[in-house]
């Protein structure tokens, strides 16, 4: 067995998997003493899986540790799936060892469990203070964008809504002329949606350090009687991600277009940008920032420049819980001036991992919008306030023909001095979604 010493210059040459052999090994962050480490993972490597539980039983009693090397056991075996069950158990109960992490990110990217692996590799790297290690970790992310070099992911989802337009909730509309009717298709109307759609990402470069990549997404909505309310949407982006530090960049490039039937097509362009970074093992925060370009064919007083300001800080009190907040600002530059606005939002979510492999998650949102001109056939300027809550229950554990289904609920409420654009939408969806 190698001394930690040697494993750590060895790491900046070795092949990913071997690194990871290593590391996993000579861990100087062990709970355990270094030598009983040492002795442990020789054992399990000599399949003398015995000996190594009654070493690890006469030297520590931690619960933990015992799931530790029960995981080491399993995937040792090849039997992945109880391995990773194991290690995620134990992760929840101790969301700062970065050994448990290692070994179930190594152990699902045996398995070819690439996405879930990124995630607890990108963790790693914004958490462990050791740059060789962490120069290992992107060597496996390098790898996994290798590995699979385009990406598909398709869904389909039956949306029942109370209102499928964002229409008004009134029926007339309070001007300088009087009180004004407003027009069928501008009021409330309730529908089931169906919505599906297929994207692709292609990884054009990935290394250590950087990956870029395109994306292209199409997605229809069909209503089963008010077709006139249908849209299809197109889109592609070019991501650009890079590293220095623990902190990571996100740079894109993206464009949007929308066909609705017998409404106002829509075309959109833009760029964002965002930085993340761990202020601690469970604790990351992040910037971002965006500017679009926004043509409504049809309506030209719509088009015009609109941005979007963003803060968010995540917690994760539990592997299992965590929460996050933030504040949000957009501005909108439209051509007219009474579409002009300019407003603060405020959010906070919540997600929680449940036994068998449900995961929930509810965010709730408020803000508000201040609109520069004054409404037509008004003589005030529009002021909105704005309010809503999702919740999502998805069960990643009940695939049907390989399709995980999820459940979502969105309410939202907007509050106006113009009659005309209050409104409240309350609607349930059941999705299917799949990646390949």
């Amino acid at each position: 067995m190698l001394p930690y010493a040697l494993a750590k210059r060895t790491l900046q040459a070795a092949p990913p998997i071997v690194v990871l052999l290593l590391f996993l090994a000579n861990s100087s962050l062990a709970q355990v003493a270094p030598i009983l480490e040492e002795r442990l993972t020789s054992l399990v490597n000599q399949g003398r899986y015995v000996q190594a539980r009654i070493v690890l039983a006469q030297a520590s009693s931690d619960p933990i540790e015992r799931q530790l090397l029960e995981g080491r056991i399993a995937k040792s075996n090849g039997k992945f799936g109880t391995a990773t069950r194991i290690l995620e158990d134990a992760l929840r109960a101790r969301s700062n060892d970065i050994r448990i992490r290692r070994e179930l990110a190594h152990t699902l990217f045996i398995s070819g469990k690439f996405s879930r692996a990124k995630f607890h590799f990108n963790r790693l790297i914004a958490t462990d203070p050791d740059p060789a290690l962490r120069a290992s970790y992107r060597s496996f992310l390098s790898e996994i964008g290798k590995k699979r070099p385009v990406t598909w992911n398709a869904f389909f989802a039956f949306e029942p809504s109370t209102n499928i337009n964002r229409g008004s909730s009134n029926t007339t509309f309070s001007t300088s002329l009087g009180d004004l009717e407003i027009d069928d298709d501008s009021q409330s109307t309730s529908g089931i949606g169906l919505t599906y759609g297929l994207s692709a990402t292609v990884n054009l470069d990935f290394t250590p350090r950087t990956v870029t990549q395109l994306t292209l997404g199409y997605t229809r909505t069909d209503f089963t009687e008010d077709t006139q309310f249908s849209f299809d949407r197109r889109s592609i982006s070019f991501l650009h991600r890079f590293s220095t530090g623990k902190t990571a960049w996100n740079f894109s490039i993206f464009g949007v277009r929308e066909r609705h039937k017998d409404s106002d097509d829509f075309v959109s362009v833009g760029t964002s940008l965002q930085a993340s970074r761990f202020l601690n093992a469970r604790t990351r925060v992040s910037l971002a920032a965006s500017v679009e370009d926004r043509d409504f064919l049809e309506s030209p007083s719509r088009s015009g420049e609109f941005n979007i300001f963003r803060f968010d800080v995540e917690y994760e009190l539990t592997r299992s819980f965590a929460v996050s907040g933030g504040l949000s600002f957009e501005k909108s530059k439209a051509r007219s001036e009474s579409l002009r606005f300019e407003g603060p939002a405020i959010f906070l979510s919540a997600t929680k991992l449940w036994p068998l492999g449900v995961a929930t998650n509810a965010t709730i949102l408020a803000g508000e919008r201040q609109f520069e001109g004054l409404f037509p056939l008004t003589d005030m300027r529009r002021r909105d306030e704005y309010q809503g809550i999702v919740a999502r229950v998805q069960f990643n554990r009940l695939p049907i023909y390989g399709f995980t289904p999820s459940v979502q609920c969105r309410a939202e409420q907007n509050n106006s001095n113009i009659s005309l654009a209050e409104f409240d939408v309350f609607g349930c969806g059941l999705r299917f979604s799949r990646g390949f």
